[in-house]
């Protein structure tokens, strides 16, 4: 559980870059990619988050959405945080199947004041798992 900045990255320009693939995928059968959010999360008093900004997609899985953002960050360290709002029937769920996924975007996906770097993530919403675009588990 995340309570305090992770990464601690930090940008003197207050601003990052993120370059993201996303491939999302429902084990459980065909599903929807309904929204998801980028949340910029710090440690000042306490850790909070704040939500940078909203991407609605309603697609059906499987799919693949591509982004490029620069976002302004805080001059203190920061992680980046996605969540993922679907419909994807965890196994033995079953009805509306609504469902929230949360991820801590890796530290060297987002680059200070560039969105050169790219970073694919298979997004299984199964089991709220992210495999790596070189097949590494990251959560």
């Amino acid at each position: 559980m995340h309570n305090q900045v992770q990464g601690w990255k930090r940008c003197g320009s207050m601003l990052y870059g993120l370059n993201l693939e996303l491939e999302f995928q429902c084990s459980t059968g065909e599903a929807d990619v309904v929204e998801y959010s980028i949340d910029l999360c710090q440690t000042l008093f306490t850790y909070s988050c704040e939500t940078a900004e909203v991407i609605k997609v309603n697609q059906k899985t499987p799919h693949t959405n591509r982004f490029k953002k620069i976002l302004s960050s805080s001059w203190l360290g920061f992680d980046v945080r996605l969540q993922f709002h679907h419909r994807c029937c965890k196994e033995g769920q079953s009805g509306n199947c609504d469902n929230w996924m949360k991820y801590y975007v890796s530290e060297d996906c987002y680059h200070c004041t560039d969105d050169s770097k790219h970073c694919k993530y298979y997004i299984h919403l199964a089991n709220a798992s992210v495999i790596s675009g070189d097949f590494r588990r990251l959560n």
